[in-house]
């Protein structure tokens, strides 16, 4: 999401990161992209192990009110928004691994720069998606070229503070948003975005008051989205259904708006960073906490890095596999207020979590074989696992194991005639 100095809004972007899958069923070769999920578990960080590390480049753009996110295929990100406070101008800009920024073409006829501008990489169909609600249009953008969507539906038209992400596992992209303004109490809506079309998710009636302004990120380790809505700090899970009001022992502290959040792969964790708290008796007072959270799924846990990028708000912040971390780029904020190239990176060590790779491909009998190319952990095991339920938690039976770490695994596996799902188990 978006803000200016007089009226703030969030912006939230997770990517998930992505590993390629080859499955051959009979001769048939079928190329997949595969979200990369890691296992829940309870961790435990330490000031030691958690770092902020600024990365300088001369090619950095300066950005803020705008958005990130990560393509996976062409292993970069991809920032898109406002470059000029006073000129309202829309860039996009995709960033590689070495610090070096690119600019690429922007949409023609070109969007307006201050309308809210939100991203989110659909990993199943290689494209960035744009939603902005200067328009009822949709933009997709293959890598190369924009293409342009006039959708059936509208769906809701937020001003500002919109929050959208990517669903590998159900394959759509999810907008949560509010009807003009955010705002605290403001009734929010839950639609999806398939590539055609927009829809409005059923049983959605509960969609977290204060959505809009708030921070969302999919959490790859339990399969579902991530909401912190705005100043209240209320925890929200959604399982592609329903909403779910969570009940941490501890929040983020204090409330806060114009804050992001991003799933960190190898840790499992939902990392939370900054914000603006507003002081409801002096609000031309307000305060920037650099204060860096972990969700794991549970609770939320208070991280020490012994520094911190300085007070900012309105900053894009994604999960960079070639960096190791968690990337922020860009925001404004005191003392000057000036849109900002830095560029920030988060690294968490940690004991080695299980890593599930997961893929939804359903082979049709016959007997095929799945190879798995790259890995997250090198010394790991890897397990084959299959379901004829598409859930994260259950229902998973192990088909194969390899304990010989390798750089490439591949499965045989009959089958006969019953669609199935699998995926692959890292264990340290």
């Amino acid at each position: 999401m978006k803000m200016t100095k007089q009226q703030t809004s969030p912006r939230a972007l997770a990517p998930v990161a992505i590993r390629n899958f080859q499955f051959s069923i009979l001769n048939l070769k079928l190329p997949l992209l595969a979200a990369l999920l890691a296992l829940a578990g309870s961790l435990t960080l330490h000031a030691q192990t958690t770092a902020w590390t600024e990365i300088t480049h001369p090619s950095s753009p300066a950005f803020a009110h705008h958005d990130m996110t990560y393509d996976s295929l062409r292993h970069r990100l991809i920032v898109a928004g406002r470059t000029s406070i006073m000129q309202n101008t829309f860039a996009i800009y995709a960033g590689a691994a070495d610090g070096s920024w690119t600019q690429l073409p922007s949409p023609s006829p070109a969007l307006p720069g201050r309308e809210d501008i939100e991203l989110a990489y659909d990993s199943h169909r290689d494209v960035v998606v744009l939603y902005t609600t200067a328009t009822n249009k949709v933009w997709e953008f293959n890598g190369t070229n924009w293409s342009v969507i006039t959708a059936a539906t509208t769906p809701i038209q937020c001003k500002d503070g919109a929050q959208m992400q990517y669903d590998p596992v159900r394959r759509k992209t999810v907008l949560v948003g509010s009807d003009g303004w955010p705002g605290v109490d403001k009734v929010s809506e839950t639609w999806f975005w398939d590539g055609t079309n927009w829809i409005l998710a059923a049983g959605t009636n509960a969609s977290p008051p204060g959505a809009a302004g708030g921070g969302l990120a999919f959490d790859a380790a339990r399969g579902e989205m991530v909401l912190v809505a705005m100043r209240t700090m209320e925890t929200w899970t959604f399982n592609g259904t329903n909403w779910v009001q969570r009940q941490p022992v501890t929040f983020p502290l204090p409330g806060v708006w114009v804050f992001d959040l991003a799933f960190h792969p190898p840790s499992g964790l939902v990392i939370f960073y900054g914000g603006e708290h507003v002081n409801e008796l002096e609000p031309w007072n307000s305060i920037y906490p650099t204060n860096t959270w972990a969700w794991d799924g549970n609770d939320w846990h208070k991280l020490e890095p012994p520094a911190t990028p300085p007070e900012t708000i309105d900053y894009g912040l994604t999960w960079f596999p070639e960096r190791g971390g968690l990337v922020m780029h860009g925001g404004w904020g005191d003392p000057d207020w000036d849109f900002r190239t830095n560029v920030w990176l988060l690294t968490l060590q940690s004991a080695p979590q299980p890593v599930i790779r997961f893929t939804d491909a359903r082979p049709l009998g016959g007997q095929f074989s799945l190879t798995s190319t790259g890995r997250v952990q090198t010394s790991a095991s890897q397990i084959l696992q299959s379901s004829t339920n598409l859930s994260l938690t259950n229902a998973w039976a192990n088909v194969q194991t390899n304990p010989v770490p390798a750089a490439t695994n591949t499965w045989l596996v009959p089958r006969a005639g019953e669609e199935r799902f699998f995926r692959i188990l890292e264990r340290p």
